[in-house]
């Protein structure tokens, strides 16, 4: 399935964009994706899908599922429960991950909003 620095660079390939561009788009550091070991951090993952909501973070992550959302249809490979399973597995991670992101982001806000009651 690659690395994660491979698809990255095959998803760059399929918009037409240089790296500098995805980069600056995301706010991210230069070489942030080439450089990337295993993960993308919670709010690394959240500018990624603002600016390209069309990128499956989950293929991203893992090379599971397509490139695109909205464009599932499994493989062979895909289809064997083992590969299934581990599929939802990350997918769950990915999303338990976001729900406590903005559990923490509405916390802070209701903080603020508290405060200026006072």
């Amino acid at each position: 399935m690659g690395a994660l620095k491979d698809r990255f660079k095959e998803y760059i390939r399929y918009k037409g964009i240089t790296m500098r561009k995805f980069h600056e788009d995301c706010g991210l550091s230069p070489g942030y994706m080439i450089n990337i070991k295993r993960h993308i951090g919670k709010g690394k993952a959240a500018a990624i899908q603002t600016k390209y909501p069309d990128l499956n973070l989950i293929w991203l992550e893992t090379g599971f599922g397509s490139m695109l959302l909205g464009e599932e249809t499994p493989t062979e490979q895909e289809q064997d429960p083992t590969v299934r399973l581990a599929y939802l597995e990350a997918e769950n991670k990915m999303l338990k991950e976001r729900l406590n992101e903005q559990k923490e982001l509405n916390s802070r806000l209701l903080n603020i909003i508290e405060g200026s009651n006072k």
